[in-house]
């Protein structure tokens, strides 16, 4: 990956062990973030002028080694169609900016928002309370987001006429965890 903030690094090694573990060596760019295990995560690869991303979960604590640190870490099932969703939007709103200029084009990237379709996708009342909490706990901003979150960001967006070809990241901090 390329960049030089603690997010991103250079994939050194890799070593498949199974269909959906591997052992990977990365070296960062800048002072890491800790990776713990059931921390997700998502390695991109530049493919020509296009990042290809995909999503993966820590499997293990990181280790040091000599040119950065060594992890297991397994594929998420599904992980492909986030990964291409989140950076083909991303590379879509960039692309379009420049085709469309002067017209501007951005995107709200919206984290854990609280609204009804929660209700259908865990019908269990404690298990959704539990994930809720469990994200709570996880996420710098330390609550779920709300409607009223996005229509914040969305306002930001149409109200701001020098943002153009941006991802406005809406997520308590998700991201970065």
């Amino acid at each position: 990956m390329m960049g030089s903030d603690p997010y991103t690094a250079t994939i050194t090694a890799r070593e498949q062990l199974a269909d959906s573990l591997a052992v990977f060596r990365v070296r960062p760019d800048a002072d890491p973030r800790p990776f713990t295990p059931g921390q997700y995560l998502t390695l991109g690869r530049m493919s020509g002028t296009r990042l290809v991303q995909r999503a993966y979960s820590v499997a293990s604590s990181a280790r040091r080694v000599i040119d950065g640190y060594e992890l297991y870490i397994r594929l998420i099932p599904g992980g492909a169609l986030t990964g291409a969703v989140n950076g083909g939007l991303n590379a879509l709103v960039r692309g379009l900016a420049l085709e469309l200029a002067p017209i501007r084009v951005n995107t709200v990237s919206p984290g854990w928002v609280e609204t009804p379709i929660w209700e259908e996708i865990m019908p269990d009342t404690a298990q959704r309370e539990a994930r809720f909490q469990a994200m709570r706990e996880k996420i710098p901003a330390r609550r779920i987001g709300q409607p009223d979150d996005i229509a914040h960001a969305i306002e930001t967006v149409i109200h701001n006429g020098f943002m153009s070809g941006s991802t406005l990241y809406v997520d308590g901090g998700q991201r970065l965890v």
